[in-house]
């Protein structure tokens, strides 16, 4: 009997091989795709100077003073990342539902950049006052930190509105240019001799000037009204904001409670294998995190939420081969990469490395479901399933890296990540056809 008879053509071999090259043609020829790839590349570049900097700064200076610019440098870090308050994430979001509002987020951005910063620098005064111990830098380098804050508060939030405008080629041209000025403005200081940690950090203060300057210039084109503050927009932005900010920030903190558990349970040798299977990890995790980046404006413009769902469909195959052939490559190689690079001190990270990959599987391919709910309003339920999530890392962390050390906190992370794929998955689902938050 001829079983062909009873195939339908389309499930043909011919058809089948036919309908995936024309979706892998529409794949590459996509904008998103495109814009996708242009960011890889920007990511990569810019990893690449920041690699070669922070090479060239530390062999010129030596381990004291290095060590004095890398604390001015993740000080400021540290105040940029909290004292935003998920104001570029806002930004993003309610300039690609309305290009109109792009002028008075901008405004409100130059001011709430500064207002922040001057935050941070009281703050950091008053902790240094009644703690003196706790920062230890010299007041030419703790003035040229106060100084950088504002600035890469400012710059921050402007990239946000570039994004959000889907500027994305310009919002990673402007990135790759902060890192390749702060490049050459070292190389020059070296070539002088001049190079020591305040005109280091002063180099970097340079750069994000000049770049703030141009993102300002490059939103300018782009702005339609009247470019002046607006309190009501900072009003209707505070909430979703802040919801915005402890989400990214108790997402931050389940990716990292683990490693702080092992410091406080373990050994630092544990520590320090565990903490290479986490930088390991975070370099697969980076490829969605930049596809999200494009992609979240882009869901954020749909007119209402069913076109909303209906793209958030389309890319999660997009996510879940992409994850597949990541984690997969990445497991298969990681043995041959930790022991030529880093040597036989390392192999405890190897085992490590393999147990986190299905969470981090599962981690990556969640992506388009929280990008959904973010782009809806961010319910407050999506809190609550990351303080959820965070707990039970917690909790079983506590338990099972006290048996079983560093492949413990492996395997609760992973089932940290698949809990919190089919939570946000089942979450995105029910809301997909309800009204917006």
């Amino acid at each position: 009997m001829n079983f062909s008879n009873f195939i339908p053509n389309r499930y043909t071999l011919k058809n089948i091989v036919q309908k995936l090259n024309e979706q892998w043609d529409i794949v590459v020829q996509s904008d998103f795709t495109k814009k996708v790839l242009h960011t890889f590349w920007t990511r990569i570049l810019t990893m690449g100077f920041g690699l070669l900097i922070t090479s060239l700064i530390a062999k010129f200076l030596g381990p004291e003073s290095f060590g004095l610019y890398s604390i001015a440098v993740t000080l400021g870090a540290i105040c940029v990342q909290v004292g935003c308050f998920g104001v570029h994430t806002s930004n993003t979001y309610f300039v690609a539902k309305s290009k109109e509002l792009l002028g008075p987020l901008a405004a409100n951005s130059i001011i709430i950049g500064c207002f922040a910063g001057l935050f941070s620098v009281i703050l950091i005064k008053s902790l240094i006052y009644f703690f003196p111990n706790l920062i230890r830098l010299d007041h030419l380098l703790l003035s040229l930190t106060f100084i950088w804050i504002p600035l890469a508060l400012i710059q921050l939030l402007l990239q946000g509105l570039l994004i959000g405008i889907y500027q994305i080629k310009d919002s990673n041209k402007l990135e790759l240019a902060n890192k390749g000025m702060t490049l050459l403005i070292v190389s020059l200081l070296i070539y002088l001799n001049i190079l020591n940690a305040p005109s280091a950090l002063l180099s970097q203060i340079i750069s994000i000037t000049i770049v703030g300057i141009w993102t300002f210039l490059t939103l300018k084109v782009y702005i339609k009204g009247p470019l002046r503050p607006s309190l009501d927009i900072f009003k209707k932005n505070v909430g979703y904001s802040l919801k915005s900010h402890f989400s990214l920030l108790l997402n931050f903190l389940i990716l990292r409670v683990d490693l702080l558990m092992i410091h406080y349970l373990l050994s630092s040798k544990e520590v320090g294998n565990y903490a290479l299977a986490v930088a390991m990890a975070d370099m697969v995790y980076i490829f969605p995190s930049m596809m999200g980046t494009v992609l979240f404006p882009k869901i954020c413009s749909q007119a209402d939420k069913s076109q909303m769902w209906g793209l958030t469909k389309k890319v999660k195959p997009f996510f879940w081969i992409l994850m597949l052939f990541l984690t997969m490559t990445a497991t298969g190689i990681v043995t041959c990469i930790v022991s030529s690079i880093f040597g036989n001190k390392y192999q405890e990270a190897i085992p490590a490395f393999i147990y986190l990959m299905p969470g981090i599987l599962f981690w990556g391919a969640s992506f388009p479901d929280y990008l959904f709910l973010t782009a809806i309003g961010l319910p407050k339920q999506v809190l609550f399933i990351w303080f959820f999530l965070l707990c039970f890392n917690v909790f079983f962390n506590i338990i099972y890296i006290k048996s079983y050390g560093i492949l413990g906190a492996a395997i609760i992370s992973s089932i940290t990540y698949l809990i919190g794929f089919i939570l946000f998955a089942v979450y995105a689902r029910r809301l997909r056809h309800e009204p917006k938050s």
